[in-house]
Order: C-alpha cells, then sequence, then structure tokens
C-alpha cells in the first residue's frame, strides 16, 4: 500500500510539473567528458570564437541520453577533443577535434591516455547500475507489501 501511495505521488508530482510547463530534466546529444587535465602550458590553449585564448583539457565528445543527469544511453561514435567548459558566446563547451597524430604527442608528453577515448565508469556504467537498482528496490519493496 505505501509503494502504490509513493509511486502514485510520485506520478502526480511529475504531471503536475509537465502540466505546469516546467521542463523535465533531461538530456540528449553532444556530450562532453573530461577525462584529463591537461598541464597549463601554452601549447594547451583553445582559441576560442571570441578571439580570447582559454586554457583547454583533454576530454571525450560523445552522444549521451541522460535523465535527471543520470547517463543513461551512450551512442555514436566517441573522439578525443580539446576543450575548455568555460561558457562563451552562448556556447557550453568549445572544442576542437584531435588527430591520431595529436594524440599520439599526448601520449608521449603527459603518458597514461589510451589510443581509443574510453568513458569514465559513471557514463559508461553508473546510471545504468544505478537506474537497475532503483528498480529492483521498487520491485522488493511492492513484493513486500
Amino acid at each position: 500500500m505505501k509503494t502504490r501511495f509513493l509511486l502514485l505521488s510520485v506520478l502526480m508530482f511529475v504531471t503536475a510539473k509537465i502540466d505546469a510547463g516546467i521542463p523535465i530534466f533531461y538530456s540528449y546529444g553532444d556530450d562532453m567528458v573530461k577525462v584529463v587535465e591537461l598541464p597549463d602550458r601554452d601549447e594547451f590553449q583553445l582559441l576560442a570564437r571570441d578571439g580570447n585564448a582559454y586554457h583547454a583539457d583533454l576530454g571525450i565528445l560523445h552522444k549521451q541520453f541522460s535523465l535527471f543527469w543520470i547517463p543513461l544511453v551512450n551512442f555514436g561514435e566517441e573522439q578525443y577533443v580539446f576543450y575548455t567548459d568555460k561558457k562563451i558566446m552562448g556556447q557550453d563547451y568549445t572544442y576542437v577535434s584531435l588527430s591520431p597524430s595529436d594524440i599520439e604527442y599526448l601520449q608521449s608528453e603527459i603518458g597514461g591516455i589510451p589510443s581509443s577515448p574510453e568513458l569514465p565508469f559513471w557514463d559508461a556504467w553508473g546510471g545504468k547500475l544505478l537506474v537497475a537498482a532503483i528498480i529492483l528496490g521498487l520491485v522488493v519493496i511492492a513484493k513486500l507489501d
């Protein structure tokens, strides 16, 4: 009984938010994940559209669907990029794709960078495991009622 009340309350809250025009928090599309913080050197500067140079880090650009900031599905090709997460001219990220020779240079200079991009655990599996645990918890609570 408690489970049904809790589930019904959550559904009514979500429905009320939709009717009120308040957004439900989800994202779909390009996502950027920082994988290596690069040293603060001139060679790791990124020239943005506003004409200023900003410090860049090594990140992975990929496409992702997330719900309430929980990454659920990754799709598309993952690629290494230099990027800055400063908001510049209305853009959340400014980035430049890297060539294989750029990656080789970074591997020789910095080290510890895999040849192909690998998403961190949270983005690759963490969100899926969290959602599975929530669903399993709801099923167990429903069975206990």
